[in-house]
């Protein structure tokens, strides 16, 4: 994929939030196995980032159970049978999410799959399973989290109708965002990332982690406020060739947005250079996905500054054919 093409694709994001994308099949199945008490994700990488953020949003969207993360091999061994989880991989070719899919088949669990194709497509189609396909788009699957996030929501609908998701605005998704990332990705450019926020936004922290990590190339840790003032802070004066990036949402509590501050001094008393970065749009789930638009546009300027293919990630490729060796 040429540099141009991952503009482009970050350019189009908001065209990933249809459900005119999605194609669900084998949905009566799910309807069988009645009403769910939890729900697992399962998934690595840019195919795992939903869980975090539909956790996060779960109020807003009327989704009435909780919602868990998980990236390993199998399955949790202390979830409930009453579980529903959502084996998700971009590529289904995925080595752990399918070794999950296997066990909680064995099990007899409720399952369901998101994908573009592969394997796990494949395991979906042949044993019934309930699945949600997207396109790939010639996209990675960090870019495709939209599609990813309303595929996993297409297959949650199934089982609690009252869902209601609000389509995004023409203004959900500001030119203004690629500006702000070219100006954000001048200031960061060779510098180890550590991002904080709080905790509740975690999937929005390991967004902007993966896409710098794989987009840009470039080292970047997240961790949590008011975690991190109970340790990381203890080692500012050590922190060389970093820059930190603290989110702050509007809507946060005083005491919230006074550790930002102090933290904020406390960084910069040590020369470190400190940027607060603002959550913003008119409800919750707006200044999420700004925010992760946003991170993608700063890795992406960065990986140009870096004279890097932002869509290339050789050393993970690398790494997955060894494993298969």
């Amino acid at each position: 994929m040429k540099k141009s093409g991952y503009a482009e694709n970050i350019r189009n994001f908001k065209a990933q939030f249809s459900f005119q994308n999605i194609h669900v099949a084998c949905a009566d199945a799910l309807k069988k196995r009645g009403i769910p008490k939890k729900v697992v994700i399962c998934g690595m990488g840019g195919s795992g980032l939903s869980a975090k953020i539909l956790s996060l949003l779960s109020k807003d969207l009327g989704i009435p159970v909780p919602i868990e993360s998980h990236k390993n091999y199998g399955i949790p061994w202390d979830t409930e049978k009453n579980t529903l989880f959502i084996f998700s991989s971009f590529s289904g070719d995925t080595e752990e999410t399918i070794s999950g899919f296997m066990e909680a088949l064995k099990k007899k669990r409720i399952i369901a799959v998101v994908t573009t194709g592969g394997q796990l497509k494949k395991l979906a189609e042949k044993h019934k399973i309930p699945h949600a396909l997207f396109p790939k788009d010639l996209l990675t699957p960090r870019e495709a989290v939209g599609y990813n996030y309303l595929s996993v929501l297409s297959l949650l609908r199934i089982c609690f109708p009252k869902i209601t998701v609000t389509p995004f605005s023409s203004n959900s998704f500001p030119t203004s965002l690629e500006k702000h990332g070219k100006a954000l990705a001048g200031k960061m450019k060779k510098k180890v990332t550590l991002l904080y926020a709080e905790e509740r936004f975690s999937g929005v922290l390991d967004a902007w982690k993966i896409n710098l990590n794989e987009t840009a190339k470039q080292l970047a840790f997240a961790n949590y406020i008011p975690e991190m003032n109970h340790n990381e802070i203890a080692a500012v004066k050590s922190a060389k060739n970093t820059i930190v990036i603290l989110f702050e949402d509007v809507r946060a509590n005083p005491s919230m947005k006074k550790r930002v501050r102090i933290s904020e001094k406390m960084f910069l008393s040590e020369n470190i250079p400190t940027i607060r970065v603002s959550f913003s749009g008119k409800n919750l789930e707006e200044r999420v996905w700004r925010s992760i638009a946003l991170s993608h546009w700063v890795s992406f300027f960065i990986a140009q500054q870096n004279h890097t293919d932002p869509a290339k990630t050789e050393r993970i490729e690398q790494f997955k054919k060894i494993m298969r060796a």
